[in-house]
């Protein structure tokens, strides 16, 4: 050993240790830095907690959006029927609305729904400047070709037939046809009978808010307990047959 130090006479003989001394003196620091931040983040369990206020205010909201759903789909019901009183409140209702014709400018007779010779005898005894058939109408409007209605009533009636075609429409839709007819063949200051018609509630109830007010109603004494009659019997419009 001691031949082998002699031979190598370029062996340091320093301390091994300083090899080993960090050449820094913040290594502690850093350490401490390293230790410090990985600490985990304190639990911010109180702000996932909902407050008493947020949950009152959605009990609110929720309140709220059920009490309104309720009462749209009460509002959405129709009526089917009506008391002497609810007709006298329509009909001053259709008065204030504004219709195609104001009172006066044109004078409506309706003739509820009869056999034709019946039709026939009640049109002799009135005075008119025009007839006006539903069912005409409905198929003037079903033949024309550039009509916007001439596909829909062709596909009414190739599913109902000819006949019954006209009291399978769209609700709204036969007197919205009657007003297009209306305005095209008629002037203010005519007399204009309409006969078969109205044969509900619903199309009695558009034609005086869209159209026109009537003027009589002709009505066979077997219907004078229809819905119908009482609708209109209310404002002494009623003529019975």
């Amino acid at each position: 050993m001691r031949a082998l130090i002699q031979r190598s006479g370029s062996l340091s003989t320093r301390p091994l240790t300083r090899n080993i001394i960090p050449r820094s003196g913040n290594v502690g620091v850093r350490l401490l830095k390293r230790g410090y931040s990985q600490t985990p983040p304190k639990s911010n369990t109180k702000r996932d907690i909902p407050s008493f206020k947020n949950i009152f205010f959605m009990a609110l909201v929720g309140t709220g959006i059920f009490v309104y759903a309720v009462d749209s789909l009460e509002r959405s019901k129709r009526k089917t029927t009506f008391s002497d009183s609810e007709y006298a409140s329509i009909m001053k209702g259709l008065k204030r609305r504004v219709t195609m014709f104001k009172p006066g400018e044109l004078d409506v007779q309706l003739i509820y729904p009869n056999k034709k010779e019946i039709n026939e005898k009640i049109l002799s005894t009135i005075t008119s400047d025009l007839v006006i058939d539903p069912f005409q109408v409905v198929e003037e409007f079903r033949t024309d070709p550039e009509g916007r209605y001439e596909a829909i009533l062709n596909d009414i009636r190739d599913t109902c037939g000819e006949k019954e075609y006209i009291h399978n429409l769209p609700e709204k839709m036969l007197v919205s046809l009657i007003k297009d007819y209306i305005r095209r063949h008629c002037q203010i200051g005519q007399t204009v009978t309409i006969i078969n018609f109205p044969t509900t509630m619903s199309d009695a109830m558009n034609f005086e808010n869209d159209v026109s007010q009537i003027k009589q109603l002709y009505v066979p004494k077997s219907e004078k307990d229809s819905d119908i009659c009482k609708y209109f019997e209310t404002v002494d419009k009623v003529t019975f047959t």
